[in-house]
């Protein structure tokens, strides 16, 4: 029942019962307080699958496959402390205290690692990339500057990924 009622007030994403972005922002706003009021530190992950738009231009079946695996995947990786929500086609927008986080990169690592295999075995010729980004509450004054800045950084990330050597504001990559 309870269930039911956060997918009709919109809290969570029908296809992959993560949260929803609604739901993101309420878990983010929840993370944020806790960091003005008591010092707690939290971590935004942003993660994107750019190349799942075209497994999905070629296969609904397929992309459904495809989104099903990777949100199974990080609601195993992730520990029950972290608030996942899908936010986009195959973007994840996640929050977690920070001393609860655990090694972020390790998790993004694996999930990444199973992109290649998931494609192949679906018979997508695409090159599956994962971009993310990571910023902590103690970088930012509050959650819409976090927003702001994982964009910066998942932005920088995928120009990274095609060759491009971009300038960010908060470091430059060569």
């Amino acid at each position: 029942e309870d269930r039911k009622k956060e997918m009709r007030l919109g809290f969570v994403d029908r296809d992959t019962e993560l949260l929803s972005f609604r739901g993101a922002i309420e878990a983010g706003l929840i993370y944020a307080d806790q960091y003005r009021m008591k010092k707690i530190d939290y971590t935004g992950l942003l993660i994107d699958v750019a190349a799942y738009a075209e497994a999905m231009r070629e296969s609904t079946e397929k992309a459904k496959v495809i989104l099903t695996e990777i949100s199974a995947t990080l609601k195993t990786l992730m520990n029950p402390e972290w608030a996942i929500a899908r936010i986009g086609l195959c973007c994840f927008l996640c929050f977690c205290r920070r001393d609860h986080a655990g090694d972020v990169e390790e998790k993004i690592d694996r999930v990444s690692g199973m992109l290649p295999t998931l494609w192949r075995k679906l018979g997508i010729q695409a090159d599956p990339v994962l971009a993310h980004a990571i910023v902590y509450g103690s970088e930012v004054t509050s959650l819409d500057e976090m927003f702001m800045l994982l964009i910066r950084r998942i932005s920088s990330t995928e120009k990274v990924a095609h060759g491009e050597s971009p300038y960010v504001g908060d470091y430059i990559d060569l």
